[in-house]
């Protein structure tokens, strides 16, 4: 089998990361809780997360969560693809 993806970079793992989605959209208390891959594939997920322009929490929705806020418990994996 002949690995699609290559370079230094590639690694297999799972990044985990918690983060509250305010009522506005913004993102906050972004944090990395688990990396088994490398600090590449880490900071390009964190990178996404804090570059992401979300939509405002609809006000029905908000007004019945905690803080008006949504807590986010998010994880991410990199599985090579592979070709026969």
């Amino acid at each position: 089998m002949k690995k699609l993806c290559g370079g230094d970079n590639t690694a297999i793992g799972s990044i985990d990361v918690t983060f509250i989605v305010e009522r506005s959209g913004r993102v906050k208390n972004l944090k990395l809780v688990r990396n088994t891959s490398n600090e590449v594939f880490a900071n390009i997920i964190l990178q996404a997360i804090n570059d992401a322009q979300l939509p405002p929490i609809p006000d029905d929705l908000a007004n019945t969560l905690p803080r008006e806020s949504l807590e986010v418990d998010a994880g991410f994996d990199i599985i090579p693809d592979y070709i026969p």
